[in-house]
């Protein structure tokens, strides 16, 4: 992400503390299938891509998803209705204004 490494370290150690709640509590944000990977066989507990993909969508992915799926349905036919006023302007016009007549 953008060469910080920080942002690299700063995952590295989110991952590690995913597992080390997993394996001391059982509980992780991960899913099943992160969880049987890290912990698959061997005695050898490690921290696997599914994991660290895991833990990057939790912390940098986007809630869009499950904000719009937790909004009512009056309010995505609002947001349909303001989605369909803006795609009607002419591509390139910067000022791009809905008011409430329009909406």
């Amino acid at each position: 992400m953008n060469g910080d490494i920080r942002v690299a370290f700063d995952i590295m150690k989110s991952s590690f503390i995913a597992l080390f709640n997993l394996v001391k509590y059982g509980q992780t944000s991960a899913g099943s299938e992160e969880t049987k990977e890290a912990l698959q066989s061997d005695d050898q507990i490690k921290v696997t891509l599914g994991l660290v993909v895991k833990v990057f969508n939790d912390k940098y992915g986007s809630k869009l998803r499950e904000t719009m799926r937790r909004l009512p349905r009056q309010s995505l036919i609002v947001l349909d209705a303001i989605i369909g006023i803006y795609a009607g302007f002419p591509s390139g016009n910067e000022d791009k204004r809905v008011g409430y007549v329009e909406l």
